[in-house]
């Protein structure tokens, strides 16, 4: 009788030996997934910041363009109309 309880509670503690062999593998498992999730984010944080700036430069580049066009043609109708007035 006391024999079985012995056996029973061994083979129970092998299981459990086990389990926290499994859990501990899963863990680090868990654990690597995080670390490359983290690094990939910082990666794709990188990515998006010099995306954002290079969109951002070509829109102020395209607006300066379309500003100083304007500006171009305005200074032009300007001598134009001066021209006219004096002349």
């Amino acid at each position: 009788m006391m024999a079985d309880v012995l056996d029973g509670t061994t083979e129970l503690l092998r299981r459990i030996q086990r389990d926290l062999g499994d859990l501990r593998e899963l863990t680090q498992g868990n654990s690597e997934s995080v670390r490359r999730l983290d690094r990939r984010l910082s990666e794709l944080s990188q990515d998006l910041e010099v995306m954002f700036k290079g969109e951002f430069l070509g829109i102020r580049a395209h607006l300066e363009t379309s500003m100083d066009n304007k500006f171009d043609a305005l200074d032009t109708k300007l001598d134009e109309i001066l021209k006219r007035i004096t002349g």
